[in-house]
């Protein structure tokens, strides 16, 4: 499974495309009366790949490799990539943007990589993209910011909202636990379930998230989130039952 992904003004539809297409949708409803989707697999093997391209020219892109289980970035052009960098708000110069950072990347032109200018710049691709995956928030946010760089929208700041972004990144795992411990046991059952696999019954059956139940360090969170991380050890058939004690 492969996909391309272009920076421009239809960013957030193209991440729609996406997302649908590596994750399943589920009977949980959202504050916004949407329902949120769900990471088709925890299987830390399963894997899909994504050109990156920026907004004009370049018939080849950034190939990243993700996990379809978490949607964590294993390589940029089959180089590993771990963690984004600690300090990306902060240390990312005010140049740049996903565009150069993409052709800087591309180019492989050491007057612009060095010292942890490289990993600065693939922090910035990873955030961008793996981020807006699991946020509808943040890939709307990234293309109003490149819409109004480009004189395409008028009203919004022509920047990133790097640190909120990073803020949300780093709960995310978390968030997505406490909602599926919120849930009734019919709701999670049915929420991890293929949905290929579920009964009339279980097509109708849906149940609203309270993120008040959450706590107010994650409730915030879950407004944004619409790709749901898979509990460890529930393959999309269901949950798996463990012997207690």
């Amino acid at each position: 499974m492969h996909f391309t992904l272009r920076v421009g003004p239809d960013w957030a539809s193209q991440i729609q495309r996406i997302r649908n297409a590596v994750s399943e949708d589920t009977n949980l409803i959202r504050f916004d009366n949407t329902f949120y989707r769900v990471c088709k697999t925890s299987d830390p093997a399963a894997a899909f790949g994504l050109t990156l391209l920026p907004s004009v020219g370049a018939e080849s892109g950034l190939v990243l490799r993700m996990h379809m289980n978490d949607l964590y970035v294993e390589t940029i052009d089959a180089q590993p990539f771990t963690r984004y960098a600690s300090t990306l708000s902060s240390s990312l110069p005010a140049d740049i943007t996903l565009d150069n950072a993409i052709r800087g990347l591309l180019r492989k032109d050491q007057r612009v990589l060095q010292g942890d200018r490289r990993f600065v710049m693939q922090s910035l691709v990873v955030l961008c993209v793996a981020e807006s995956l699991r946020f509808d928030r943040i890939a709307t946010e990234f293309e109003q910011a490149f819409r109004s760089m480009n004189g395409m929208l008028r009203g919004v700041p022509p920047r990133l909202k790097l640190q909120s972004w990073e803020d949300m990144a780093k709960k995310w795992g978390q968030t997505s636990e406490r909602i599926f411990a919120a849930l009734s046991d019919k709701a999670r059952t049915i929420a991890l379930k293929e949905r290929a696999l579920l009964s009339p019954e279980d097509r109708r059956f849906s149940e609203r998230v309270s993120t008040a139940s959450l706590g107010d360090e994650y409730a915030d969170i879950a407004l944004n989130i619409r790709l749901l991380k898979r509990p460890k050890g529930t393959p999309p058939g269901g949950l798996r039952r463990t012997k207690s004690g």
